[in-house]
């Protein structure tokens, strides 16, 4: 918006005088001389103040789908979630191999002064299950003259197969067992750890972004305060030495001006701040080496924000709130959850080994390696038992797994209470701000109209520089609290998604 100087000629010029004169020296040498207006030694006025975002260097803007589609392409942070999901995989294939079937191969033989004292094989293939009962098949061959009687097969060996069942300790569960189950409750937690940092990191490319977009509509905002009352304190300057006005309404301008250009500084400065920190979210793979690193890209200078792709987010709120059970998705509530469950299995392990331990072995036997001449009669059958006198150890230890359990159990309740009651106030939040909003845009454009009117009554020649600086002014920071309330309601619909658990899926 351009200011003509024919706007800003008062109807009826004042005298002149020597005050007047004064006052204007005194302005031009604290205001002008050191300012960003100076003339230029052609005698034309020329401007010193060049934003580095001038926007004829603009070549390239940069929207958060562009954001998006880089971070899609290369994100350290995307790969550390991902590993922190291999290594529960990792966790729980260990833990699988508790359950693998073993086999054990022992030879010995002795031989003394031309005696065979004994010779012997043992093989044994042990094939444990999900339950308390493991399977066994061995081959044993014993011979010599020495050797125990109860254990000398002869030349053909002898074969069993067999059963090894725990009958009170170890009947529900073993350790074996357990750990098997928290290994998957574990790999489970893995999978919601990386939702939860992919969350998280979504959650701040899209802040972030925010905060960029923000500081430049801010600083385009001073840009057109700078502008017009640039180009007014250039008019009032030749008003003054044409008697068209006295000093007082160009130091008046020139105050509000370097009130404008001091806001732009720091404006300025706030979306460098954003820019750079946006930048962090942007990498590069870099696959030239044997192995790939990420090499940090950094967005330029002339690189700008716009709205494109904002829009998602108004889709995803609505999108949300038709969804029956928001808590069902939250990363952070299914890793505490799962956390529960694992120390509820470790209670019930606890209460396991307050039993006494009572296994019974039972084997079927049979001569010759391959034989399937089973007999029931030929069998070795045995029977363990133990257990401790006073279980301190162990009712102590279940103790302990209990007061744990209820401390995560509690935990996760308040938990799932408190992040209820928080989307249930973000909901009402972003609902608020959207409001908010509109009545910010409506007070914004109900000063704009006030401000384009007194311009109307100055040109008509009723009117001040004056009212003209305070209409000014009042449309300026109503327009920059309406971009501030923006920057509010993309951020509480941000923070609704982040703790729903869905801005994730709109990265990554």
């Amino acid at each position: 918006m351009k200011y003509s100087k024919k706007i800003f000629i008062f109807p009826s010029p004042k005298k002149r005088t020597w005050s007047n004169y004064m006052l204007f020296a005194v302005i031009h040498m604290f205001l002008f001389e050191g300012s960003s207006f100076a003339r230029s030694s052609n005698g034309k006025l020329a401007s010193f103040h060049q934003s580095s975002f001038d926007s004829s260097k603009i070549n390239t803007e940069f929207s958060i789908l562009h954001a998006i589609e880089r971070v899609r392409q290369a994100h350290p942070l995307q790969e550390v979630a991902k590993l922190n999901s291999d290594i529960g995989s990792a966790y729980l294939l260990n833990k699988k191999g508790a359950f693998d079937p073993y086999f054990v191969l022992n030879t010995r033989e002795k031989n003394f002064g031309g005696k065979q004292y004994y010779q012997g094989t043992e093989s044994k293939l042990t094939i444990p299950t999900l339950s308390p009962i493991s399977a066994e098949i061995g081959f044993d061959e014993w011979q010599g003259s020495f050797t125990n009687p109860e254990l000398n097969t002869g030349t053909s060996g002898q074969q069993y197969v067999g059963l090894n069942i725990s009958v009170l300790k170890g009947l529900i569960t073993d350790q074996r067992r357990t750990e098997l189950r928290k290994a998957r409750l574990f790999n489970e937690q893995s999978q919601f750890e990386q939702k939860f940092m992919l969350n998280q990191t979504a959650s701040e490319i899209w802040a972030d972004y925010i905060e960029w977009y923000i500081s430049y509509k801010e600083m385009e905002s001073l840009r057109m305060g700078v502008s017009l009352t640039t180009q007014r304190q250039l008019a009032l300057r030749e008003l003054f030495f044409s008697g068209g006005c006295n000093g007082m309404d160009t130091l008046e301008n020139s105050i509000q001006l370097n009130l404008f250009k001091a806001r732009l500084k720091q404006e300025e400065l706030n979306l460098l701040k954003s820019r750079l920190t946006m930048s962090k979210h942007l990498w590069n793979l870099d696959n030239s080496t044997k192995n790939s690193r990420y090499v940090p890209l950094e967005l330029g200078d002339s690189t700008l924000p716009n709205s494109v792709g904002l829009n998602f987010l108004d889709s995803a709120f609505a999108n949300s709130l038709k969804m029956s059970d928001l808590l069902s998705n939250v990363p952070y509530l299914n890793i505490l959850e799962s956390k529960v469950n694992q120390k509820e299995l470790e209670v019930k392990l606890k209460q396991q080994d307050l039993l006494p331990k009572l296994d019974f072995k039972f084997q079927t036997l049979s001569s010759g390696l391959g034989s399937t001449n089973f007999d029931l009669n030929n069998q070795r059958f045995g029977v363990s038992f133990s257990t401790p006198l006073f279980l301190r150890k162990e009712l102590g230890n279940w103790k302990l797994a209990k007061f744990d359990f209820k401390q995560m159990e509690l935990e996760y309740q308040f938990k799932q209470n408190e992040t209820q009651l928080k989307i249930k106030s973000l909901k009402y939040q972003v609902q608020n701000n959207r409001e908010l909003l509109k009545q910010y845009n409506a007070i914004a454009q109900g000063y704009r109209e006030l401000y384009e009117m007194e311009k109307e009554k100055f040109f008509n020649g009723d009117g001040s520089v004056f009212l003209i600086n305070t209409r000014e002014l009042r449309f300026l920071d109503a327009q920059i609290k309406s971009i501030e309330q923006e920057k509010k309601y993309l951020k509480s619909i941000v923070e609704f998604l982040n703790a729903t658990g869905e801005i994730q899926y709109s990265v990554f």
